[in-house]
């Protein structure tokens, strides 16, 4: 059954937000406890570059529910005052970062997404994203923090640590300065991004999926035409015959001039 190309693309980035954002949930909780860090992006960065690639402006639909995914994974850690850092001024600043990185759909537009196949161009699409999401989301960050900042201290949190004496110490931290320190945290998801966009890309999945479409039926237009244009030239009877006739009498020559001799 043929599909059409809007049906095609809703799959497409359906898929890419449950598997995007299971994975960006699990991350983000296992990040508190292997990397010690409040990261706001693991596997979102990849997932929202990609669908950019293939849907152009269209792939922004993925960032509401891969930014909840972030928030769902970072509340569950088990870490107090990680979790207590992924509230609602954090997820829209992640939803307003990443919003950004479609910008890159203005010059996909002039040049196209062919232009990714270049290793260079591919790890500069990735890297300049990544500084424009992380400007974008701490600036997000501090403008809500300051304007919807509570005088309950909401940002202080207060926990029992049992690194420095077996008894425990109370220690007070604020959760917000992980927000703001996404450069660092968010290094991971980096390394992340530009590992996994080789990989796509070897797998021609980092790309626009219009421009596939059309390079492929321009290259079945290519082969079907070699194909029309190639022909064995038809080889007239008569002609075979008169070949046939001479080649019996250079034969009855040469025999008889062996039998004289």
């Amino acid at each position: 059954m043929r599909r059409s190309l809007k049906s095609y693309m809703l799959i497409d980035l359906t898929m890419l937000i449950i598997i995007g954002s299971i994975l960006e949930g699990v991350v983000t909780y296992m990040s508190g406890l292997v990397l010690n860090s409040a990261a706001t992006v693991s596997i979102s960065l990849l997932i929202v570059l990609l669908a950019l690639a293939r849907w152009n402006l269209w792939g922004l639909i993925t960032i509401p529910f891969l930014a909840l995914a972030t928030i769902i994974g970072g509340r569950l850690s088990p870490i107090p005052y990680f979790a207590s850092a992924y509230e609602w001024r954090a997820y829209i600043s992640i939803v307003i970062g990443l919003l950004f990185t479609g910008f890159s759909v203005i010059v996909f537009k002039k040049k196209g997404t062919m232009m990714l196949k270049k290793n260079y161009v591919l790890v500069l699409y990735i890297l300049i994203n990544y500084i424009v999401y992380n400007l974008i989301q701490l600036l997000s960050y501090e403008l809500l923090y300051n304007i919807f900042s509570s005088p309950e201290g909401w940002n202080l949190i207060t926990y029992t640590s049992y690194l420095d004496s077996s008894d425990g110490e109370l220690v007070t931290v604020n959760v917000a300065n992980f927000m703001t320190n996404g450069f660092i945290y968010n290094l991971f998801g980096l390394a992340i991004a530009i590992i996994g966009g080789f990989i796509l890309r070897s797998q021609e999945a980092f790309g626009n999926v219009t421009e596939k479409l059309l390079e492929d039926k321009r290259l079945a237009e290519e082969i079907r035409k070699n194909d029309e244009e190639f022909y064995i030239p038809d080889i007239d009877e008569k002609e075979i015959k008169d070949d046939s006739n001479i080649s019996a009498e250079k034969e009855n020559e040469s025999s008889d001039t062996i039998d004289s001799k």
